[in-house]
């Protein structure tokens, strides 16, 4: 699974850091929870440039399976995150052939500018992400 961002310089500005929130659906599983180290490994940066990418895998619903992984996003250098693929997340999955993009939920939250402090809402709110579902090792 590809992991990408999206949004417009020019009307959102520096973007610095931000938390993106994958909800995964049952049948599909990342090794761990919370932030060890078999979670740590599930999670690629691919994003051009100085990018660090830290994940946690929540249960958002308290009954026992992860849902959820939340991926800090931050720039390590420079003035602004690329736009495009920023990570690439490896699944254990029940049954692949029945998992498709559109049920897994991309959103992005607390987007931060490059003095750390949180973009006005109005902007936050156009910077986007988009889960994609590729071949293993792709």
């Amino acid at each position: 699974m590809t992991l990408a961002l999206s949004y417009e310089h020019r009307i959102v500005g520096d973007v610095a850091g931000l938390f993106m929130v994958l909800d995964y659906p049952a049948g599909s599983s990342v090794p761990g929870t919370g932030t060890d180290a078999r979670v740590k490994e599930r999670i690629a940066t691919v994003a051009e440039g100085k990018v660090r990418v830290l994940g946690d895998d929540q249960d958002t619903d308290a009954d026992g399976q992860e849902d959820r992984l939340r991926l800090l996003v931050a720039l390590t250098e420079g003035t602004t995150l690329p736009t495009g693929p920023i990570a690439r997340v490896r699944f254990d999955c029940v049954d692949e052939a029945r998992l498709a993009a559109d049920q897994f939920r991309c959103t992005v939250d607390q987007v931060s500018d490059g003095a750390g402090q949180l973009i006005a809402a109005e902007e936050a709110r156009k910077v986007t992400c988009m889960a994609s579902i590729g071949q293993a090792g792709k």
